[in-house]
């Protein structure tokens, strides 16, 4: 890979030049809007709320109830252990996406193969799996994710992980971030990035990793119970604290593993049990 800003060669996997030290994100020219400034409260047409993706049993966890779905200029960053679900959401947020978005999701795969991707994608049964693109980055970007973007212009990005794209280099995940962010407003499709957890469960790397997104989530899993809890700690879009309690299918289910609301949690209509306050605990 060649370095778009003073093309030194970049071994691949690099996501930074070893001669000019500059991120391999490349040149976006992403710049979030038609003009160098903007004055608020001038008289003219009304703004109108950002879009929003609904995603489902995941709409209030993104914006609440007033504004619930998916926001399409959001990055929002999700940590959890492994077999916590989190390819399992992902592939869940993406096909309600393509629901509503004739584009594909682009799914940057650096922890698994398509082939295990895809597997998942097929027990799911979820019906715009062939538009789920996934870029084979376990061995490290082939080239700029600018590039990358630009080529596909996904309706959806999902990164997974930054943590195994950098490795150690914190700066660098930084930098990721930001740029995703960016490249967000630009394209007005919204990105998931996956941060890997500590061994306490806290979510890997510096305070500015998680600034960087609008939202920072968190999906762990019960080993004795088999719940699944996503909540907040952070969200520009929507509520935080929120918690969202979730169970999966079992293997004997039409569609095994799919994330559920927990009925022992919420009613068929997805409301609250009597009992439980907003955020499905006991009152």
């Amino acid at each position: 890979m060649m370095c778009p800003y003073c093309t030194a060669n970049v071994p691949d996997g690099k996501v930074h030049c070893p001669a000019c030290k500059n991120p391999i994100f490349g040149k976006t020219d992403f710049t979030g809007g038609d003009a160098e400034t903007t004055l608020l409260g001038r008289k003219g047409p009304k703004r109108t709320k950002e879009p929003r993706f609904n995603v489902g049993i995941f709409n209030d966890v993104f914006g609440g109830s007033i504004t619930p779905g998916l926001a399409v200029m959001s990055v929002n960053i999700v940590g959890g252990p492994p077999g916590a679900g989190k390819t399992t959401m992902f592939l869940m947020v993406s096909d309600m996406v393509l629901d509503q978005d004739p584009g594909e999701a682009l799914y940057i795969a650096t922890e698994q193969s398509d082939d295990e991707i895809e597997e998942t994608g097929e027990r799911l049964k979820l019906k715009n799996l062939g538009r789920i693109r996934v870029y084979n980055a376990m061995g490290g970007l082939r080239r700029d994710l600018g590039s990358i973007l630009r080529e596909f212009k996904p309706a959806l990005t999902i990164l997974d992980s930054v943590t195994r794209l950098v490795g150690d280099d914190m700066a660098q995940a930084v930098r990721v971030v930001e740029w995703f962010k960016e490249a967000t407003i630009f394209l007005k499709k919204p990105t998931l990035i996956v941060d890997q957890v500590t061994k306490d469960g806290t979510h890997a790397g510096s305070n500015q990793v998680l600034h960087g997104g609008d939202g920072v989530f968190s999906l762990i899993h019960d080993d004795t119970t088999g719940e699944r809890l996503l909540y907040s700690s952070k969200n520009r879009k929507g509520p935080a604290p929120k918690y969202l309690h979730l169970r999966m299918l079992p293997e004997d289910a039409e569609r095994p593993g799919l994330l559920v609301l927990d009925p022992a949690k919420y009613n068929p209509d997805g409301s609250l049990r009597q009992g439980l306050d907003e955020d499905g605990n006991e009152d």
